[in-house]
């Protein structure tokens, strides 16, 4: 998302419509990206896009502002076919996005409470996040696109951010981890000295 949206790779573009090819549905999220952020605290940045979640409830209400998306949008929106294991991660992911950059307060009303879970669903035709921040945080002028007007009232805002492995989980650096190891090995035969020092380009003494 965040090459096509800079134009680094196709694109630029700025709705991502993620698709599930083998359900009746079709269309199941549609993103919309506003900008590039600067995370300092996790020395990052992020996507600033608002997220509506299509389910078969609200399709009614979303139909007009995804047909304008669609007949306006042109190159800048793009399809991204997901897999079933693939919705159901993006499914559990986007309550996290949400939290991120939340500046509002879930209501006494709030899906999550009732529901006692989150997220509120990981099939396809069902929203994953609560209602309460829909329509909150998109006055500002990059929010301006006369195509998506009619999805924001039902749109929630988030944040994506470069997902990196964690040492705990994983082991971290890879390849180059590996690379490294072999370099600082010392040739069969020969005697490792005591004050070898390593570096990139190899071995000094």
């Amino acid at each position: 998302m965040f090459t096509h949206y800079t134009g680094i790779e196709g694109g630029p573009t700025r709705v991502f419509c993620f698709c599930d090819p083998n359900g009746n549905l079709g269309v199941y999220t549609t993103v919309m990206v506003a900008g590039v952020r600067l995370d300092l605290a996790s020395s990052t940045m992020v996507l600033d896009a608002a997220v509506v979640p299509l389910s078969v409830s609200k399709m009614p209400l979303l139909l007009p502002g995804i047909q304008a998306l669609h007949s306006s949008g042109g190159k800048q929106v793009e399809q991204l076919l997901t897999d079933e294991t693939e919705i159901v991660a993006w499914k559990r992911l986007v309550p996290a996005l949400v939290e991120r950059c939340r500046t509002w307060s879930h209501k006494p009303s709030c899906e999550y409470i009732s529901a006692n879970k989150i997220p509120l669903s990981v099939e396809a035709s069902y929203s994953p996040i609560c209602s309460c921040g829909e329509g909150i945080g998109f006055t500002s002028p990059e929010w301006n696109v006369s195509w998506w007007t009619g999805l924001l009232p039902q749109a929630t805002r988030i944040a994506i951010s470069p997902m990196f492995a964690v040492s705990y989980l994983d082991k971290v650096g890879g390849e180059l981890a590996r690379m490294m190891e072999s370099r600082s090995a010392a040739p069969v035969g020969i005697e490792k000295s005591s004050t070898t020092v390593v570096f990139c380009r190899g071995l000094f003494h």
